[in-house]
């Protein structure tokens, strides 16, 4: 159960990595303190797909732990989110960093909802 807190978690900071690396400009003119002003641009493009591939992590080794392979279909979802996240790496870091903010909030929202479907229909099985 400790491992599957994590994956919200990671998503989350997913979020805010995204917001701060948006904001990364006026962060640093008003000597905000955030991990993307601490490291290089492309280190903070980084950041956010790191949380999210860490969440992915997190997912499989439960899946492992809990033998419950109806869980792999939220990994179907990690794969389609993961295709739109990746153009963080190369694209503007403008206002359009907003849509993924979204993107990320709807990942979580889905990944939940069918998590915790799969798990009590488990349960009652």
């Amino acid at each position: 159960i400790i491992l599957l807190s994590f994956i919200p978690g990671l998503l989350s900071a997913q979020i805010i990595s995204i917001n701060n690396l948006r904001d990364r400009d006026s962060d640093l003119l008003n000597k905000k303190m955030t991990l993307a002003n601490l490291v290089s641009i492309q280190t903070a493009r980084r950041i956010p797909i790191t949380f999210f591939i860490l969440a992915v992590i997190c997912h499989l080794i439960f899946i492992v732990q809990t033998g419950v392979p109806a869980l792999f279909l939220v990994v179907v979802i990690y794969l389609l989110f993961l295709k739109k996240f990746t153009k963080i790496l190369s694209m503007p870091i403008n206002q359009e960093l907003n849509n993924y903010l979204a993107n990320t909030a709807k990942c979580l929202f889905i990944i939940s909802i069918i998590q915790s479907i799969i798990l009590c229909l488990q349960k009652f099985l």
